[in-house]
């Protein structure tokens, strides 16, 4: 599990819908989510920690043009091979993350260490915790 501490720095919502946005480092990321009331001390300026899964945290080339709020350059400075998976650690400005990749995919990618990345996460990939 991957988590960033961060800080609320904007809610806005439509009915049920709320999309909060936090900052970590000054990289702004966005959290969809259902229901306001599931987290009561949300509020703007509060520090609250992003958990999300390795498997919901992608690679691409850097320059890549993505449909996702959520995208970083990170480097790549270890990767774990398995037989069906790679586990690849990547630095985000000193936190270590770390994103699940299928072996094919990272041999197609020829991911390799010292390597800058995009990264992204979807929105609604991501759990607030306070």
């Amino acid at each position: 599990m991957n988590i960033l501490v961060g800080e609320v720095v904007e809610l806005c919502n439509e009915g049920d819908i709320v999309i909060a946005r936090l900052s970590v480092n000054k990289v702004v990321f966005s959290v969809l989510m259902i229901d306001l009331l599931s987290l009561d001390n949300l509020a703007v300026n509060n520090k609250i920690e992003m958990l999300f899964k390795e498997n919901e945290l992608f690679l691409a080339d850097l320059n890549s043009k993505l449909s996702v709020e959520n995208t970083f350059k990170a480097k790549i400075i270890k990767i774990v091979k398995g037989k069906l998976l790679w586990q690849v650690f990547i630095d985000f400005q000193g936190l270590t993350l770390s994103a699940i990749v299928t072996a094919k995919k990272g041999e197609e990618m020829v991911l390799k260490e010292d390597e800058e990345k995009l990264c992204f996460i979807k929105e609604n990939d991501i759990t607030l915790r306070i």
